[in-house]
């Protein structure tokens, strides 16, 4: 489990100067190489949980600039989840369109940044999750020792390849970069899936679960991972 700290772009880019010339490479695309980083390794825990509101107008809203994975919609006034449409039409919904009379639920899909929901108008709020960013919109990456030289081998790996491709060094060399940098790149995967004693007595009680709870999703799945509590009566 990740400690919920992050560190700056800076940091990382100290790291690889200890290596390669800051010539090497600009600063902007370093950034860039940061974040390509990031989301390659794609852990839903290095990610920042947040909730927007979205108006719908004429079926549909605009999604947000840093969304990176969305977890519920429900609207804002009556609280109810929204599911994900398998209508396929379901972008085209207008109001002359039969579509709209064909699913009882509320329903939403994604297409080209918007949201489309089967109500015309409305407000929304989903919960999704974001790339973390510092005051001057760059990247930041969780302090742990695996995620942070998993980012700059990737960074040098960027670089050296660069150079390899300009013959200013060795095959061997960059090889050897590349393998530094796959090890790293799995370790930080594997440090941000391991779930902490808390979160394991959560995945713990939603398995053991003797009840199933088909409407978990219509009450955004809040009491699944809590215990179970069996009451038997005697004869």
């Amino acid at each position: 489990m990740l400690n919920g700290n992050y560190t700056s772009v800076y940091e990382i880019i100290e790291r690889v100067f200890d290596t390669f010339d800051s010539e090497a490479i600009e600063f902007s695309t370093m950034v860039r190489h940061i974040s390509d980083a990031l989301l390659l390794i794609g852990i839903n825990s290095q990610l920042n949980r947040k909730v927007e509101k979205i108006d719908i107008i004429s079926y549909r809203g605009t999604l947000p600039s840093d969304l990176v994975y969305i977890n519920q919609v429900r609207t804002c006034d009556t609280h109810k989840a929204l599911r994900y449409s398998g209508n396929t039409f379901h972008h085209a919904m207008n109001p002359d369109s039969p579509d709209k009379f064909i699913e009882s639920d509320l329903t939403y899909t994604l297409n080209n940044s918007y949201i489309f929901t089967n109500f015309e108008t409305g407000t929304i709020e989903i919960s999704y999750d974001a790339l973390p960013v510092d005051s001057k919109g760059f990247p930041l990456i969780p302090d742990d020792i695996k995620y942070k030289m998993a980012i700059e081998y990737y960074l040098m790996e960027r670089i050296a390849f660069k150079l390899y491709l300009q013959d200013r060094i060795s095959e061997r060399k960059y090889e050897r970069i590349l393998q530094e940098k796959s090890w790293y790149m799995g370790a930080a995967q594997s440090r941000g899936r391991m779930p902490s004693v808390d979160q394991m007595e959560s995945i713990k009680n939603a398995v053991s679960r003797m009840l199933i709870m088909p409407m978990a999703h219509s009450t955004f799945f809040t009491s699944i991972s809590g215990a179970e509590n069996m009451k038997i009566q005697p004869y």
